[in-house]
Parts: structure tokens; sequence; C-alpha cells
């Protein structure tokens, strides 16, 4: 059976599949924007630039994933410098 929870926002808080390894957590910051996200106790923060999400972390702060959203700030421009390990590249001189 899978069993939901929401907080008073409507945002989905608590998920629970069915079997002893689906169970997951959500945390969200004061305008709605995902900040955390629990899997059977491994956690992935999220990082946001204005509404959007830019990056996911994992428990041991290390870079998982980056969102590139066209035209926004320089935040994401630089995130359009990261490569597939995680790893920042150096931006090109100007």
């Amino acid at each position: 059976m899978h069993a939901y929870g929401y907080d008073f926002r409507n945002l989905m808080t608590d998920y629970d599949g069915p079997g002893s390894n689906n169970d997951t957590t959500y945390r969200y910051d004061a305008v709605g924007r995902r900040i955390t996200k629990n899997v059977n106790g491994t956690e992935t923060a999220y990082v946001h630039d204005g509404l959007n999400t830019v990056a996911e972390y994992n428990g041991s702060n290390q870079l998982q994933r980056t969102y590139v959203t066209p035209g926004r700030s320089a935040w994401s421009r630089q995130r359009s410098k990261v490569s597939g390990e995680g790893q920042a590249k150096q931006p090109a001189e100007a």
C-alpha cells in the first residue's frame, strides 16, 4: 500500500511505499521550495536560484546534479561550467 503525507500548504512531506525500502520524507523552506529529500536515510539537499532548483548535493555535501535554466543569473551561467563529475571548471579568461 502507498501512503502519502502533506503539510498545511498541501506540499508532500512523506511517502511510504510498499516494502521496507520505500520511505521518503521531504522538507521545504518558507516559500515552498523543496530543500531536502531523505530516501531510506540517504539525504539530498537542494540549492535554489530564485524559484528554480539549480543543484543537488548528497549527505556528504558533494555535488550530484545541476540544472541549467537559460537566461538566469550569474549562478546559472556558472552552473553550465560544471562537469559531469561534479567538479567546477575554471571559467574562460575574458
